[in-house]
């Protein structure tokens, strides 16, 4: 079986029982699905979560062994958990941290056993699996209460045992060698046509690309269901919004961010945050898995950045790792005015001109040049300026940019803008 190839459906898609993004994109998938009038290709990709994030075990909520994790990784897994978590919520669904990495095969070669023997039983199943296991309900680990849950969805059982032994368990292991070099990474991810989209952020662009292409190609964004239960938050009416010049999401967040900023009406505080690459476990068995991982997760974000920049009619021209921008963004930090101007100069110095934004003289003419009054400042009080800011940043849940706080949320990347908008109201 081939990763990128389907017979005879539009679109593949890649989920694992054991993530939590998988889990709240599987119902607007289905939703999808259904609206069209389509049947997609599900198949598991089973994540080694070790190789990238590192390990580890609770037990009554507490760590109680952890190997490789950093405290920015740690950072990076506790908003996954809360981000999914709320999402979650708005479903009506409840997301519980699990205690342990679990070995989700057995779970993820049920769904090719149901789309092969009982495809229209295939909601049925995810139904059973998914929200049991993320209330800590389900063994997934345990065959009998995998069979418990295709008995659940109405899908055969019978057969199951000798699948899971020979050709299920050789399609699983098949698909799981490829995905590196064919770009996958993580999931939820979708295959469509040569195109591998990672994230349930992209489900309008599916939409749109599955419908027939009409108009304009519109932007990633988490679709919202109605919120159930308790109020997700209390409408706002001030936005913190933290940037990075050389994050190119930072960048193609940027006009889209205006955009609700002048339909709300609403202050704005900007604020600097320097993004970093991912780190590897440091104790990473197989140390180049774990880059491979990393490679293949920046070259699926750049694409997928560069096909939404076309639609913003930017190109964006990628610089060589370890460019820095420091010292503009330390301007953020002093500057007593709106500091947009310089915002939008010093993106396209960055991304169009090549401009080095962490030399002094190049900072002090995109000042001169936006009419940005800062104080005076050295080089190096900017960069103490915002060393200190960094950590402010990071200790108060920050994890990469673009970052937006609206009242208690802190949301990562601007595909969150529907939620953005409806706590800050329209006035």
């Amino acid at each position: 079986m081939d990763v990128l190839k389907s017979d005879d459906c539009p679109l593949i898609v890649y989920v694992d029982v054991k993530s939590p993004y998988a889990f709240i994109a599987f119902r607007p998938t289905l939703a999808l699905e259904a609206e069209l009038g389509l049947r997609f290709d599900w198949r598991p990709l089973t994540l080694d979560i070790p190789s990238y994030l590192g390990s580890a075990e609770k037990k009554d909520g507490q760590v109680v062994r952890s190997e490789g994790r950093s405290p920015r990784t740690w950072n990076a897994i506790k908003y996954s958990y809360r981000d999914a978590r709320r999402y979650a919520e708005r479903q009506g669904l409840t997301l519980k941290g699990t205690e342990k990495i679990w070995d989700s095969q057995l779970a993820n070669i049920g769904i090719l056993w149901v789309s092969r023997f009982a495809r229209d039983r295939l909601a049925a199943y995810l139904e059973a699996v998914y929200p049991a296991f993320w209330r800590r309900e389900l063994d997934i680990e345990d065959l009998s209460v995998v069979e418990a849950c295709l008995q659940r969805a109405g899908a055969p059982v019978s057969g199951f045992r000798e699948f899971l032994a020979g050709e299920g368990r050789e399609q699983h292991d098949s698909l799981q060698v490829q995905f590196h070099e064919r770009g996958i990474y993580g999931v939820p991810t979708y295959v469509l046509g040569d195109e591998v989209i990672f994230g349930r952020e992209h489900i309008p662009y599916l939409r749109w690309a599955l419908s027939g292409q009409q108009g304009p190609a519109p932007d990633m964004a988490y679709e919202l269901e109605p919120p159930r239960g308790a109020p997700q938050g209390e409408t706002s009416e001030a936005l913190t919004l933290y940037i990075d010049f050389k994050s190119p999401a930072a960048y193609l967040a940027l006009q889209p961010t205006l955009d609700l900023i002048r339909r709300t009406r609403v202050p704005v505080r900007w604020r600097p945050f320097v993004t970093y690459e991912r780190e590897l476990p440091a104790s990473a068995s197989d140390p180049g898995r774990s880059q491979r991982h990393r490679d293949v997760r920046a070259a699926s974000r750049q694409a997928i950045l560069t096909k939404y920049a076309a639609e913003q009619g930017i190109e964006l021209r990628f610089r060589e790792p370890g460019v820095e921008a420091a010292l503009a963004l330390s301007v953020l930090t002093l500057a007593a005015e709106d500091p947009l101007p310089f915002i939008e100069a010093a993106f396209r110095a960055y991304w169009h001109d090549g401009l080095d934004l962490d030399d002094e003289a190049t900072v002090q003419a995109l000042l001169r040049r936006s009419g940005l009054s800062a104080p005076p400042w050295t080089a190096e009080e900017g960069r103490a300026a915002l060393a200190w800011a960094q950590g402010e940043a990071e200790a108060s849940g920050i994890v990469d940019a673009p970052a937006y706080v609206v009242g208690e949320h802190v949301f990562v990347g601007h595909a969150h803008l529907p939620w953005i908008e409806e706590l800050l109201g329209r006035s």
